[in-house]
């Protein structure tokens, strides 16, 4: 993942910066199609908001809050570098 991880950070400090968060932030989420990296944009939400549809057990990528179905910033930055990390 080396060179396609600062896209991935440019692309959830974009979304920082607007009032949202990606509540799933995981390698599953990532596709990397000739060299340029999308990210599902299908758990975009708004910083702040609760997602009733939260993991109950979530995933080693999932920050702790989300089992509550919370889901920030800096959580985003926690599933980024479990992503990175796999």
């Amino acid at each position: 993942m080396g060179s396609h991880f600062s896209p991935l950070a440019e692309a959830l400090a974009f979304l920082h910066r607007n009032d949202w968060v990606h509540s799933q932030v995981k390698p599953t989420n990532v596709c990397v199609v000739n060299d340029e990296v999308k990210l599902a944009s299908d758990t975009i939400r708004h910083t702040g908001d609760s997602w009733a549809g939260a993991p109950v057990d979530p995933s080693a990528f999932d920050p702790p809050e989300a089992k509550g179905g919370s889901f920030s910033t800096a959580g985003n930055i926690w599933s980024l570098g479990m992503t990175a990390v796999a």
